[in-house]
């Protein structure tokens, strides 16, 4: 096992935001390649996401076996648009 005893945690502002146009050699440290959870902040830089909600609670219902896989979903309009087996199924957000 590898001596930890060396090891410091360094403190840094996350204030960079996600950089796509640099190389990693180039980015300063607070800047970010990837993000997960985070979204751009107005004010610059990125912020956490406070959470989401889902936009239709329904179950699309099995229509032959409980391992039938939903085959595709889609809006139209105000309504989601689902499939599973040889049925297409219908909600509206929320519902």
């Amino acid at each position: 096992m590898p001596d930890a005893s060396q090891v410091q945690p360094v403190a840094f502002n996350c204030e960079g935001g996600l950089v796509l146009n640099k190389s990693t050699f180039m980015m300063q440290p607070g800047e970010a390649l990837e993000l997960e959870n985070f979204e751009p902040d107005i004010e610059g830089g990125y912020r956490r996401i406070s959470g989401f909600s889902k936009y239709v609670t329904a179950i699309v219902p099995q229509t032959s076996s409980s391992s039938e896989k939903v085959l595709m979903v889609a809006t139209f309009g105000d309504v989601v648009l689902a499939a599973r087996g040889t049925s297409i199924y219908s909600a509206t957000p929320g519902g």
